[in-house]
């Protein structure tokens, strides 16, 4: 029970939560990988990490995280050291990777009931 009530504690302090970057990268991979995932992104605004009830009485809150963000590329790149076999290239490389996404603008929302 004590533990619950900690926990309780914590999750409430996501509802003061508010990011602001001026540019930020994300790179996911390994040198076991081919390729790298790699997630770019200039003026993140108003990020807000917020905790409300659930929708539902089986779970305790709902996390709800949105914001705003320009510039988003999501690309794969060829991870460096890589020294294991290459499987299939992806069609085009273009400067450093090949895109999966490229936006202007890009909006998110995300909900999680926990």
């Amino acid at each position: 029970m004590q533990l619950d009530a900690w926990w309780d504690k914590i999750w409430r302090l996501f509802g003061a939560i508010r990011v602001n970057l001026s540019s930020a990268s994300l790179i996911i991979g390994n040198h076991t990988l081919p390729t790298t995932l790699v997630v770019k992104l200039e003026n993140l605004k108003s990020c807000k990490v917020l905790l409300t009830d659930a929708s539902n009485a089986d779970d305790r809150y709902l996390l709800r995280v949105s914001g705003t963000m320009e510039n988003l590329l999501v690309s794969l790149a060829p991870t460096a050291g890589y020294t294991g076999e290459r499987m299939e290239e992806p069609p085009r490389l273009i400067g450093n990777g090949f895109a999966l996404l490229q936006a202007e603008k890009a909006q998110f929302h995300y909900h999680q009931d926990l």
